[in-house]
């Protein structure tokens, strides 16, 4: 009798409670990967035209020991795409960003569908955001 072959997962598995940053990058990585669509075309509007504003977007990036979909070093800002799973998740997404901002970053948020179907929209909202907080950075540091 034949053994059947099981599909591979969509999503790669997720790594135990506890695991070593080595685990995350290497989790982070498989994520690079397998972007969701929504990911991937805001990820490829947004390399675009983050070039002309010199600003430096990773995706899939480890910040404070969570993976946020798209993040920027230079002023802390962390963007999440959120799916239809979303809505389930609403309580451990709250306590995800909660522990996000109090390291010091902002986050922002937007639908799968803002990110697919108003990409550009979504990439200015970004861009505009980034921006902002640079500004109030620079201006921070000044004497």
């Amino acid at each position: 009798m034949k053994r059947r072959r099981r599909r591979q997962k969509r999503f790669p598995k997720k790594p135990r409670r506890g695991y070593t940053d080595e685990e995350k990058r290497a989790y982070a990585e498989k994520l690079k990967k397998r972007m969701t669509p929504a990911e991937q075309e805001l990820w490829y509007v947004l390399k675009r035209r983050m070039t002309s504003w010199e600003l430096e977007f990773s995706p899939q990036e480890v910040v404070c020991g969570y993976i946020p979909d798209f993040y920027c070093h230079e002023v802390s800002l962390v963007v999440e795409v959120d799916g239809p799973i979303h809505r389930f998740l609403r309580e451990r997404d709250a306590r995800r960003q909660r522990h996000l901002e109090l390291a010091g970053n902002t986050v922002i948020r937007f639908t799968n569908r803002q990110a697919f179907f108003r990409t550009e929209d979504t990439v200015t909202e970004i861009l505009n955001t980034a921006i902002g907080l640079r500004m109030s950075l620079g201006a921070d540091e000044q004497p």
